[in-house]
């Protein structure tokens, strides 16, 4: 497409036309294009016949002044002086008059010396005295040039569209310039008012939409190693913008490591894929997913997530998402925290990037296994022709033979999946539990959402239970521990009761139904943190209130049930029931 519009530029340079737009969506490459062809085209020197180019950015320009000016200085020759002189020459000879003759002398003098750049700083010297005779002048002299005007819907607003078209056609038919308008039209507020101007003044209009992988070659060559897991990256989120190309070229950069020829592909795709659609989602607002959004899902979800039920009721961001990480077989990486901390930051650990990708170095074979399991999902997606019996032995063996090597939310959608075909996965399930249960366990206690984070990626209810049974032994030995130390030494560790307030009074209930030993001693230490509390009001003490209370509300739920939890309450723990209610 570049090379058609190239060709028809060649010819707008050299034919009659005065005026051509180049339009196309934000970051589109609309002016990547012109300047890298108006660059060639200079520096080759291949027949311009135009005696210099400008490039006039109108954003935030509030009057023609203000234009006029910037063409004039921003002006850079094209021809040689010695062409310049042979022009001049011509017109001299041409000239009777006396006075133009030494117009067109100055004018060749000037010309000779850097296109007029001496004058604008007379002007500045005295800029009361000589500015406006300067600016007058400089404008008189804009003569055969080519000018760019970019970024027209970026004007200020005091100027009008109206304005512009009308200092671009005085500039094309009056002195003979060629002129080329950029702007992105969907985003142009004045659009209608250029409509009216456009059938008078505009010879040619050019619609900029590349392919995805033009725009990544302005930025990598293809000879890039990355260039290919770029371009299915970019091609799948649809993002053309060079400037978010850009940035990625720069994070891309800043990881040396990635281009290591020793390197995992499986690495360096996952490192492509997951920076590509954060960069994407967090640059492109108007068009991707919304960044949060992103980050939810890649920090949840694998990328089977959504195939492993039949029964999905998808938002349409979910939709799109589920399109997008079944193409680049996203799930939670161990990048994603590093690539985010580059774009909400700016810069990115390269220690920490090394670690990283050392880590996934060692976990060959876990990563060996994610990619067998993607490529049975591969088969139930991209096929109509592959049967139920090839779908399940091709899982089974998989999962049977690398229990300890599969991440829990690729396992979940797998095993619903095989539930759904009709397979009986019990054995599998506990086998999974039983192997993992200290990575499990590690999982829930890393934080106090960590459990809900796992009920949200893990669809195959079993499998949950299964995991919330781990947690309720474990919460069983910790709050035996905790609540006997809190009554016997006094001894308050935050970690300790940041785990008591998770706490609800029905997880209270229970516990205490499990019978533990020396109840009543645990008990009487917990409801004794309200105690503590005081006249204070600080974080710890709202802490201990509440967990005092939890236990409180606990002991009178059990109380309502009959007589006897009556009197235990009443007894042992001072909790009167019908004092309370009356």
């Amino acid at each position: 497409m570049n090379s058609t519009i190239n060709r028809s530029l060649d010819s707008f340079l050299k034919g009659e036309d005065q005026v051509v737009v180049i339009k196309g969506a934000w970051g589109i490459g609309k002016t990547y294009l012109w300047d890298s062809y108006i660059q060639n085209r200079i520096t080759k020197n291949d027949g311009l016949t135009q005696i210099a180019y400008s490039y006039v950015s109108l954003f935030g320009k509030t009057s023609l002044a203000d234009i006029r000016a910037a063409i004039f200085q921003s002006a850079t020759p094209i021809i040689s002086d010695k062409n310049i002189e042979a022009r001049f020459n011509g017109r001299l000879l041409d000239s009777a008059n006396p006075l133009k003759r030494w117009c067109v002398k100055c004018r060749l003098c000037l010309a000779k010396r850097g296109l007029f750049s001496k004058l604008s700083g007379v002007a500045k010297l005295f800029p009361n005295k000589f500015t406006g005779a300067i600016a007058a002048f400089e404008y008189y002299r804009i003569k055969n040039y080519i000018i760019c005007f970019d970024d027209l819907e970026r004007k200020g607003d005091s100027l009008s569209v109206g304005e512009i078209m009308g200092l671009t056609d005085e500039l094309a038919r009056r002195k003979n310039c060629k002129v080329i308008l950029i702007f992105n039209d969907n985003s142009l507020l004045d659009i209608e008012e250029f409509k009216t101007y456009r059938e008078k003044v505009v010879d040619n209009e050019f619609n900029h939409n590349p392919s995805h992988e033009q725009n990544l070659e302005y930025i990598f060559p293809t000879s890039d190693p990355l260039f290919e897991k770029l371009k299915n990256a970019i091609a799948t989120v649809d993002l053309k913008n060079i400037r978010i190309i850009k940035k990625l070229k720069c994070l891309i950069n800043g990881s040396p490591d990635l281009k290591n020829k020793n390197l995992d592909e499986l690495i360096i795709g996952e490192f492509i894929n997951h920076a590509v659609v954060l960069f994407w989602s967090y640059y492109s607002t108007s068009t991707a997913l919304s960044f949060d959004f992103v980050k939810e899902q890649l920090e949840e979800n694998t990328w089977s997530y959504y195939f492993g039920s039949i029964d999905n009721d998808l938002s349409e961001e979910e939709k799109k998402y589920q399109l997008i990480a079944s193409k680049l077989r996203l799930s939670p990486s161990i990048f994603d925290k590093q690539i985010i901390h580059y774009l909400e930051n700016g810069f990115m650990d390269i220690d920490d990037v090394k670690s990283s990708i050392e880590t996934l170095s060692n976990r060959k074979e876990v990563l060996r296994v994610s990619e067998e399991l993607s490529n049975v999902w591969k088969m139930y997606t991209d096929s109509f022709t592959c049967t139920n019996t090839e779908i399940i032995n091709s899982f089974m063996n998989i999962i049977s033979n690398n229990l300890e090597k599969i991440a829990l939310n690729e396992f979940s959608s797998a095993i619903d999946m095989l539930s759904e075909l009709g397979e009986d996965v019990t054995e599998l399930l506990n086998e999974y539990v039983n192997k993992n249960q200290t990575e499990l366990m590690a999982d829930m206690n890393e934080n106090a959402s960590s459990l809900a984070r796992m009920s949200h990626m893990v669809r195959y209810e079993p499998l949950l239970e299964k995991i919330k049974a781990l947690q309720t032994t474990q919460n069983d030995q910790s709050i035996d521990q905790i609540s006997m130390a809190i009554a016997t030494t006094r001894v308050l560790d935050p970690r300790s009761i940041d785990f008591l307030c998770s706490f609800t009074p029905d997880m209270f209930v229970v516990w205490i139904k499990t019978n533990p030993k020396d109840l009543h001693i645990k008990l009487s230490g917990l409801l004794s943190l309200g105690d503590i509390v005081g006249s204070n009001e600080d974080d710890a003490s709202r802490k201990y209130k509440q967990i005092s209370q939890n236990v409180h509300s606990a002991i009178v739920q059990l109380a309502s049930e009959n007589e006897l939890n009556k009197m235990r309450a009443k007894g042992i723990y001072k909790i009167d029931i019908e004092k309370k209610s009356s």
